[in-house]
């Protein structure tokens, strides 16, 4: 049961056969509406569980990863904090995506907490690509390619 574990957070999909699995053959008997509507139940379960508990958070420090910017807030981001939960952080100078950001939750807005950095934020490292940023003289042997991606 959903509200026995208390997630704040679930991933809730419809059933769709995907090829190359075992349930890919199989005979789906469940109508589209019928998990339509267990869809919608499980989200709402979800959402009423998540915005019991999160309050719960405020007070407590944790660190966020700085996802986009809000959609719903101007001049903030939003992002998660370590256990996945959404977060809204005003902007300040020298942050960017993919920045984790040590902050203090100090509200709840309903859907995500609200919180301020507590520290310096830890810069994602960029990797330049471009020829700019090729060393003027080349490796002594150059690297071997990539092995490709197989799934």
């Amino acid at each position: 049961r959903m509200e026995e574990f208390g997630f704040l957070q679930s991933y809730v999909f419809q059933y769709s056969p995907r090829p190359g699995t075992t349930a890919f053959d199989m005979l789906d008997d469940v109508p589209a509406e019928v998990k339509k509507q267990r869809n919608i139940e499980m989200l709402d379960l979800q959402r009423k569980i998540a915005r019991r508990r999160s309050p719960d958070w405020v007070g407590q420090e944790s660190t966020m990863i700085l996802e986009q910017v809000s959609k719903h807030q101007p001049e903030h981001w939003s992002g998660r904090t370590h256990n996945g939960h959404p977060v809204i952080l005003p902007f300040a100078e020298g942050l960017v995506g993919g920045a984790m950001v040590p902050i203090k939750m100090h509200g709840h807005n309903g859907r995500s907490l609200l919180a301020q950095p507590t520290g310096p934020a830890l810069l994602p490292r960029i990797v330049a690509t471009s020829a700019v940023a090729t060393p003027a003289t080349p490796p002594a042997s150059p690297a071997a390619p990539p092995e490709p991606f197989r799934v």
